[in-house]
């Protein structure tokens, strides 16, 4: 599984779904349109990580508006200590928010921001494979990029 867009996608790879993005905050915060958030601190990765760092911060979104950084945090252990620290906001896909549950982070919806996609990779010799074909039939059939995982 990989995380788009990213700087060079695979003809290969095929989108399986995509989900509206979700802002990670203090619990004490409500759902918020993105523009609102433009002012304030979000974690972000080291400068180094690129096309990454602007995927995290949604910069495509901010008709040019500047980014401030709150913290650098990597590991999502640590992302979410910041966020609980009040260092800064984070936007996720809404999926995370069961996988990445702290009792002092929740997880809002943003509107006004694109969706975080996620896509099968997979090397062109696998197309030919049944296997492999069968399971991004699947994903397609339960999910597809605007399946019923779009929103939630």
């Amino acid at each position: 599984m990989v995380r788009h867009p990213r700087p060079h996608p695979s003809p290969h790879d095929r989108e399986h779904r995509r989900r509206r993005r979700r802002r990670r905050v203090p619990a004490v915060h409500e759902e918020v349109a993105f523009r609102d958030l433009w002012d304030e601190p979000f974690l972000a990765s080291a400068a180094e990580s690129g096309w990454w760092r602007d995927y995290l911060l949604a910069t495509d979104g901010r008709e040019g508006h500047p980014v401030r950084v709150g913290t650098l945090a990597e590991p999502p252990d640590e992302w979410l200590g910041a966020i609980a620290h009040g260092c800064g906001a984070a936007l996720a896909p809404a999926s995370n928010a069961r996988c990445h549950d702290r009792p002092a982070v929740t997880h809002r919806l943003v509107s006004g921001v694109g969706p975080s996609r996620g896509a099968r990779a997979r090397a062109p010799a696998d197309d030919r494979d049944p296997v492999v074909q069968d399971s991004v039939r699947r994903s397609q059939e339960n999910g597809g990029a605007e399946g019923s995982n779009t929103t939630g």
